[in-house]
């Protein structure tokens, strides 16, 4: 399936969009792989970490539901500048698993901020777009 990759500012709703395309997903009998970058704020890990979980189940917008069959990573950090090299190999390690998994349902990655911060966190969205492969980039930003 399609890899499609949300970014944008913080606080813009990248997502409540992941979850909505996952739940469109789920809803037309598909079992999507949601990745969840955002070492700030996370979907469904802790925060610090970053992780893949094939969805089964509709999730609401406060993160329950969804039967998650998660594999997750821990950077240690809630920030990507921190330790940008370790979180390129994370990512790294991460896309590499997702890519073994068959998704017809595709793979929707929600992304930590971008656009107002400082470069290392743009190169990390643009260095994951490439090690996952990424067909669509979908921009949102808040108004």
């Amino acid at each position: 399936g399609p890899r499609t990759m949300i970014v944008g500012p913080g606080h813009c709703g990248k997502t409540s969009l992941a979850k909505l395309l996952i739940n469109y997903a789920v809803r037309m009998g598909e079992k999507p792989i949601l990745v969840d970058l955002d070492v700030r704020h996370c979907c469904f890990l802790l925060p610090g970490a970053i992780g893949a979980a094939l969805v089964s189940d509709t999730i609401t917008i406060d993160g329950k539901g969804g039967a998650f069959q998660a594999l997750s990573y821990f950077y240690g950090y809630r920030e990507v500048e921190s330790r940008p090299e370790l979180l390129k190999h994370i990512v790294t390690a991460l896309s590499e698993q997702v890519k073994k998994v068959t998704a017809p349902g595709g793979v929707i990655i929600d992304t930590c901020s971008c656009g107002t911060g400082p470069v290392p966190t743009y190169e990390a969205v643009l260095f994951a777009a490439q090690a996952f492969e990424v067909d669509h980039v979908l921009v949102i930003e808040q108004d």
